[in-house]
């Protein structure tokens, strides 16, 4: 993978969504919560083929 590629798929798939949160988080009450969702893909223990490598990590990230 190129350093390119890496820093496209880790922006995307773990930078992104936690400013998401932090742009919604003035608007959710003191009691409230925001909920983000992952895949499990991003399972370490989960990985039997060995294949998406760059994937696989942000979404674990």
């Amino acid at each position: 993978m190129t350093t390119d590629e890496f820093v496209r798929v880790m922006l995307t798939n773990a930078l992104s969504p936690m400013r998401v949160i932090e742009r919604l988080e003035p608007l959710v009450s003191a009691t409230g919560l925001i909920g983000a969702m992952s895949s499990g893909r991003g399972s370490v223990s989960n990985n039997e083929t060995g294949k998406e490598e760059l994937y696989r990590g942000s979404k674990a990230a």
